[in-house]
């Protein structure tokens, strides 16, 4: 490996470059994937990044172990620190600007980047969704979890769920307000879950409470927090854009539904009954909308 010259932050380059050496042949390969793919690996799991690199998942956390860190989690934050990415929706703005010739180039960033993502999900996350598939599909009542940006995620999944004839509760309030819709998980059998970033208070509730009433969790996250992943039945990483940049969710809008249609295939006399009944219901408004018309 020829040899770098670092920032001065840049801990994971100065760990490399020291083990390297040390590192046996199959190691040595996960630490010069981690060194030359850093964006990507943040947003990877232990069996994607294996999968990357043509190794195990074990593979990679003794790698990760060997670089002197304690897990993936801590070398995504060391990653993230050392690329200069701040988290913050400014920050994130700020580079995606800067990347952009002009503001003509906006609309074929925006289309670039979810062509990127849709042709990066790979084998394994498809499995995830069909996992997550097989847990809704069998659930009469789902909660679907989300707040702030990612309400609007989940309040576009609970309509379109309720409308394939699943029952479902909405949980997006911040707060302590979000206590008061927890209320209504007992009874649910499944949650659908919206959580990206660092674990915060209203997530962690409502995993915890999750737990205690036995509910299986599906769950999209880029988190680097794996306090939120490992606690969920069903893990679908998809990335919410490039990393560093401008939050855009739909990757994760085609996967839900996706996943909508799969659980409308596995209960399709539900779904249909729902449905047309809901067809029912519009006739009678257009008519008594007419009625109400005519008498104008």
């Amino acid at each position: 490996m020829r040899k770098q010259s670092f920032p001065e932050a840049d801990r994971v380059g100065e760990r490399i470059a020291k083990q390297h050496a040390k590192l046996s042949p199959a190691l040595g390969k996960v630490a010069e994937y981690i060194n030359t793919h850093r964006q990507a690996v943040m947003e990877m799991t232990a069996a994607e990044l294996g999968i990357a690199v043509g190794t195990s998942d074990a593979t990679v956390i003794r790698a990760v172990q060997a670089l002197g860190f304690a897990s993936i989690r801590e070398l995504k934050q060391e990653l993230a620190s050392a690329t200069g990415f701040g988290s913050t929706p400014a920050d994130n703005m700020v580079r995606t600007l800067a990347a952009l010739p002009d503001h003509n180039m906006a609309v074929r960033h925006v289309l670039t980047t979810h062509s990127e993502l849709m042709a990066g999900i790979s084998d394994a996350e498809c499995r995830q969704m069909q996992a997550a598939i097989s847990i809704l599909a069998g659930a009469l009542r789902i909660g679907f979890y989300g707040i702030g940006p990612s309400a609007a995620l989940a309040q576009y999944a609970h309509f379109n769920f309720v409308r394939a004839g699943c029952r479902g509760i909405l949980l997006d309030a911040c707060g302590i307000a979000l206590a008061d819709q927890l209320l209504d998980l007992d009874g649910v059998a499944a949650l659908l879950m919206f959580a990206y970033g660092a674990a915060y208070p209203e997530a962690e509730a409502t995993i915890a409470e999750a737990r205690r009433l036995a509910i299986p969790i599906v769950l999209f996250s880029d988190s680097l927090d794996d306090r939120l992943a490992r606690e969920a039945e069903v893990l679908i990483p998809i990335p919410r854009g490039r990393a560093g940049s401008m939050a855009l969710h739909g990757a994760t809008l085609v996967c839900v539904e996706a996943i909508l249609l799969g659980v409308i295939a596995k209960n399709t006399t539900r779904a249909m009954v729902t449905l047309r009944k809901l067809d029912e219901l519009r006739w009678t408004l257009r008519g008594r909308r007419k009625g109400v018309h005519a008498k104008l």
